[in-house]
């Protein structure tokens, strides 16, 4: 006989069920039960610490289930095999030592396969093999990426050249070069490092002590000294530079001639022309083209340049500095002006100095000296441009009292159509342009100095020309 529930009792067991579920009143009880969520829970127990702990990382500093020493020069290291050889920070050099060795030995001599000026940073490169990290600063990349190389350490050859270029600054350009050259890393990541760093280093070579690039290749040295941007005043730096090379015995004898080859000798004051003559490594033919080129200075057909003159980059005269003589000054009409000789301020632009003895029209009256500094683009820039902050100084000299000389400087932001600055009127009226007042030399002529830097100038390109503010 089938056993039928009391209707009441099912009626309060249902309304008392809906009340605990928190749902309606008149919703099905096997609805209510179905709508019901699970919620589940997690358990939240730690492993306890064991003091053995420690011991199981992966290190190469434990001797502990170690399987294969690895010898170099004095130096053991007991690894794992299984670590070293496979995974991502795998060594297919080693690798493949383990396959050829594998029962007959359990050792790999590295003593004469890595060279000993990475040594003191093998440490490191076990310690990406374990790890997969590594700190790569500029004292320590190049070394490193020999011994990735060597080894055969894909990962970490890899990171050293993603990471290459954000270590060469100012400071660690000389640096990276030369240790470059030095490990032979590679003729075609050589050429991009050593091209980088001089990059770097061209624009503030003023900045550099002469030690400081003394630990350049002879062959990087060459390639510095060779440009026509080189950050110098004059040429006279770059043949003190070449001085200091040579007097502290820092480089081979036979080195030197070339090098004096990369300084411009034609461009020296004659009181270094004759110092010049004195220097026992200084190339007979370097310096008689120079004596050649200072008395054929203003013959119309120049002289043929030698082959090394023709390896010089740019064609432009090199320098931060220009003097300029002006003969005859209150012989000219006003709006009749002269310009300098270009040289070269760096892989973008050429400037010059450009003055008009008695003035421009804008000058007005009495007549009076103007000058200016003058931006001309290379071929490779376009037709819009801007370099902002360009610092500049002009100087009209007093031949008796320097300080009787004349200065202006400024701050300027040169644009494609602004590309000279400088002043109109302020300098110097026609009546004290004298000898006996010493703004002219013996010779009659007016003189100039003009500096210029562009350090911490902003080059851009392709926008709309603006005139600067």
């Amino acid at each position: 006989m089938e056993r039928m529930g009391h209707p009441v009792a099912e009626t309060y067991f249902s309304e008392i069920h809906r009340r605990l579920s928190g749902l309606p009143p008149g919703l099905p009880t096997e609805t209510a039960v179905r709508a019901t969520p699970r919620v589940k829970r997690k358990l939240s127990v730690a492993f306890p610490v064991l003091p053995q702990d420690q011991e199981l990382k992966r290190t190469w500093r434990g001797s502990e289930h170690a399987d294969w020493t690895l010898i170099l020069g004095h130096e053991e290291y007991r690894i794992h095999k299984v670590i070293a050889a496979t995974g991502e920070y795998a060594s297919h050099f080693l690798a493949g030592a383990f396959r050829r060795h594998c029962g007959k030995q359990n050792s790999t001599n590295l003593t004469d396969l890595i060279p000993q000026r990475c040594w003191q940073n093998f440490e490191a490169v076990l310690e990406f093999l374990y790890s997969g990290e590594v700190t790569l600063t500029a004292d320590n990349w190049a070394a490193m990426l020999k011994m990735s190389d060597l080894l055969q350490i894909v990962s970490l050859y890899k990171k050293c050249v993603e990471l290459g270029g954000e270590l060469c600054s100012k400071e660690s350009a000389p640096r990276l070069a030369a240790d470059t050259v030095e490990l032979q890393l590679g003729s075609e990541l050589e050429e991009q490092v050593v091209q980088m760093a001089l990059d770097v280093i061209t624009p503030s070579f003023m900045s550099y002590l002469p030690k400081d690039l003394a630990i350049l290749p002879v062959k990087v040295l060459q390639q510095l000294l060779r440009r026509s941007d080189l950050e110098v005043l004059n040429e006279g730096i770059v043949f003190r530079f070449l001085l200091f090379l040579n007097n502290e015995n820092v480089l081979e004898l036979e080195d030197f001639p070339e090098l004096w080859k990369c300084c411009r000798l034609e461009e020296l004051s004659q009181e270094s022309v004759l110092e010049a003559a004195k220097v026992p490594h200084v190339p007979k033919e370097a310096f008689a083209w120079a004596l050649a080129q200072k008395a054929f200075s203003a013959s119309s057909q120049p002289l043929a340049a030698p082959a090394w003159a023709c390896e010089w980059i740019g064609k432009a005269r090199r320098g931060r500095e220009i003097l300029f003589k002006v003969r005859n000054p209150v012989d000219f009409l006003n709006g009749r002006g002269l310009r300098s000789p270009e040289h070269q301020l760096d892989d973008k632009f050429k400037w010059s100095l450009l003055v008009y003895p008695m003035g421009t029209e804008v000058t007005g009256h009495p007549n009076q000296v103007a000058a200016f500094v003058e931006l001309t683009p290379e071929a490779n820039v376009g037709e819009k441009w801007t370099m902002k902050d360009v610092q500049y100084e002009i100087t009209l000299v007093n031949w008796k009292d320097e300080q009787r000389s004349v200065t202006k400087e400024h701050v300027f932001n040169f644009c494609d159509v602004d590309v000279d600055n400088g002043w109109h009127r302020g300098w110097a009226t026609p009546d004290i342009l004298t000898h006996a007042n010493g703004f002219l030399n013996e010779s009659g002529e007016l003189g100039f100095r003009a500096r210029i830097s562009s350090r911490a100038s902003v080059f851009t390109q392709g926008r709309s020309s603006v005139r600067p503010d």
